[in-house]
């Protein structure tokens, strides 16, 4: 996790996978209705944040999400075998 962003967070993972396994774990473990938004690719590191248009497409994902019904680029769930059903 790198930044709060008021009641939500951005988290990087090293592969799409780790990224889908640790949305699927927080989806259970919270027992709370939350929108997850999942993009994959590269991001420029600067200080303690990460910027780029990943990022944007991740914010592009979440907020197409609902409580119910999870996202994620295409682009990122082909780089993992995972099904996504929570």
């Amino acid at each position: 996790m790198f930044k709060h962003t008021g009641d939500g967070l951005c988290a990087a993972f090293q592969s799409a996978r780790s990224a889908v396994d640790a949305a699927v774990t927080a989806q259970r473990g919270l027992g709370l209705p939350v929108r997850m938004g999942i993009a994959s690719g590269e991001a420029e590191l600067r200080g303690d944040d990460y910027f780029g248009p990943t990022l944007n497409s991740a914010a592009r994902v979440m907020a197409a999400a609902s409580v119910d019904d999870p996202r994620a680029r295409r682009s990122g769930m082909a780089r993992t075998d995972r099904k996504w059903r929570v």
